[in-house]
C-alpha cells in the first residue's frame, strides 16, 4: 500500500514535507500539525525507515508556476490509480467519505475486461471497469501485474482479457487465446521470467525459467513463489512471469 502526498516544498528547507516526517518528533505531534497524516506518521513511528521506500511519482514543475488545484489534481489523479491507505480519498479536504461515483468515473481511465474459456471469449462476458485501480480491486491483482497483461494481450490466470476500448461483437467472435497454438507440455514447465529493479522498475534481464532465477539469485523454491505470485521484492529485485510495462 501507499501513502500518497503532494508539497510546494519537498526537501532541502527547514519546514519542507521530507524534513517533517524524518523528524520523530514532528511525527509524534501530529495532532496540532495539519501537514501531516495522522496514519502515517503512526506507521512511520511503528516501522524503521528500512521499511519505506520513497517515490517520486511526479515533478510538476516550477512552485511559483503552480497553483495549488493544480496540484491537488494531480494528486487526486494519482490516487486514483494507485491503492492508497489516505485517510480522505478526495484531495484537499479531511472528509473521510468515498468520492462521488460519478466524479470518480469522469476522471477515471476506463477499461473493459472479457472471461476467455478454451481459447475464445465467452459472450456477454464483457464488463466495464472505471479505473486502473478499480480492477486491480475486482481481481485482486497487482497493479504492476494488470499493467503488463494489458500491455501484452494475454489471459490472466488463463481467464481474463484487459483491453482499453471495447471489443466489437466480431472482434469477440475472432478473437483466439495467442499462446493456445504455441503451448506444449514440456515448455510450459519453463515459463520465462523477467528481473527488475524493485525501487526503479529498470529492467535487469530476462532467464528462460524459473530453476535459472532460483539458482543466480539463491531463492528457495517457497520464496520463488511467493516472489512471483505476489510481487514481493527480494534483495533489491522483483521477478515476474510477464515483461512489465516501463
Amino acid at each position: 500500500m501507499f501513502y500518497i502526498g503532494s508539497t510546494f516544498s519537498f526537501s532541502g528547507e527547514k519546514n519542507s514535507r521530507l524534513v517533517k516526517y524524518f523528524q520523530p518528533s514532528r511525527l509524534v505531534r501530529t495532532e496540532t500539525s495539519k501537514h501531516i497524516s495522522v496514519d502515517i506518521a503512526e506507521a512511520m513511528l511503528k516501522y524503521p525507515k528500512s521499511h519505506w521506500n520513497l517515490i517520486i511519482l511526479e515533478i510538476c514543475g516550477k512552485s511559483e508556476e503552480l497553483t495549488t488545484s493544480a496540484v491537488f489534481a494531480r494528486e487526486q489523479f494519482w490516487m486514483l490509480l494507485i491503492p492508497t491507505y489516505n485517510r480522505s480519498l478526495v484531495v484537499g479536504t479531511p472528509d473521510p467519505r468515498p468520492m462521488p461515483e460519478e466524479q470518480r468515473q469522469a476522471r477515471s481511465i476506463v477499461m473493459y475486461r472479457y472471461t476467455a474459456k478454451e481459447g475464445a471469449i465467452v459472450p456477454g462476458s464483457e464488463l466495464k471497469i472505471f479505473g486502473v485501480k478499480e480492477m486491480s480491486r475486482v481481481l485482486n491483482i497487482s497493479l504492476y501485474d494488470l499493467q503488463a497483461y494489458r500491455k501484452s494481450g494475454q489471459l490472466y490466470k488463463g481467464k481474463y482479457l484487459f483491453c482499453d476500448s471495447p471489443l466489437t461483437s466480431e472482434e469477440q467472435l475472432l478473437w483466439k487465446d495467442p499462446t493456445v497454438s504455441v503451448k506444449s507440455t514440456r515448455a510450459s514447465k519453463f515459463t520465462p521470467v523477467w528481473v527488475y529493479d524493485a525501487l526503479t522498475l529498470k529492467f535487469i534481464e530476462k532467464h528462460s525459467s524459473v530453476k535459472s532465477v532460483k539458482a543466480k539469485y539463491n531463492i528457495s523454491q517457497s520464496s520463488m513463489n511467493r516472489c512471483l505470485n505476489h510481487r514481493l521484492p527480494y534483495n533489491g529485485r522483483i521477478f515476474s512471469r510477464v515483461e512489465l510495462t516501463q
